[in-house]
């Protein structure tokens, strides 16, 4: 009679061991890297076209202000030089230099203080009296979905007719072109006598779209 030993079990083959996972695990990693790497991708392709449009945006707005300077240039072509010895607030005209004028400032202090231009038509952001040297009101008109506006001052020290009381900034070499401060016409239409007239500074602001806002400034003479 044949007999067979008891068996203890039987040991698994080499290649039935189980799995542990590690194959899994870096594959999880990979797939993690991977989506990380397409997150921070789609962010920076998303921050490159908001700054081109900002900057589009403000390319617009800074084209805009020439309408204002333009409307500048025309309200004082129209005057009279007389006109233009005092000053006109309500066309956001002033007859003197501005002492201390920082037209894109919006806070001022009372250690010290400057003047400043109304643009949001809140009093200079409601400043203390004592911290503002002037709250100049500009021209402002829609244009578009464009707010334009602008102030205008001559370069004087005080207001009144130009001279040697009344020091004004003039260009360096006299023109014999019309100028506002002469009347005095020769057979070409041209002044017989050369003159420096005063120089004009416009301050022009555009707010467009986005809140995207624009400064320039312009020195005329006449």
């Amino acid at each position: 009679m044949n007999t067979r030993p008891l068996s203890r079990g039987t040991r698994p083959h080499p290649s039935a061991r189980p799995q542990r996972g590690a194959s899994m695990l870096f594959a999880l990693i990979a797939l993690v890297v991977l989506t990380l790497g397409g997150v921070a991708l789609v962010r920076s392709i998303d921050t490159g076209l908001l700054t081109l449009g900002n900057l589009g945006f403000r390319r617009d707005a800074l084209s805009m202000t020439s309408v204002a300077t333009e409307d500048a240039i025309t309200w004082l072509m129209a005057r009279a030089p007389a006109e233009l010895r005092s000053d006109s607030e309500d066309n956001g005209y002033y007859a003197t230099a501005v002492a201390n004028l920082a037209p894109m400032d919006t806070t001022t202090s009372d250690a010290h203080p400057v003047s400043l231009v109304n643009w949001k038509d809140d009093e200079c952001g409601k400043a203390s009296v004592s911290a503002t040297r002037l709250c100049l009101t500009p021209v402002t008109k829609k244009v578009g979905d464009a707010t334009v506006s602008y102030v205008v001052t001559r370069l004087c020290n005080v207001t009144g007719a130009g001279g040697s009381s009344r020091p004004c900034v003039v260009p360096l070499r006299a023109s014999s072109a019309l100028s506002m401060d002469r009347g005095v016409y020769g057979s070409l239409g041209k002044i017989d006598v050369p003159t420096a007239a005063t120089f004009y500074r416009v301050i022009a602001r555009v707010e467009g779209t986005r809140g995207s806002v624009a400064y320039t400034e312009t020195l005329v003479h006449f």
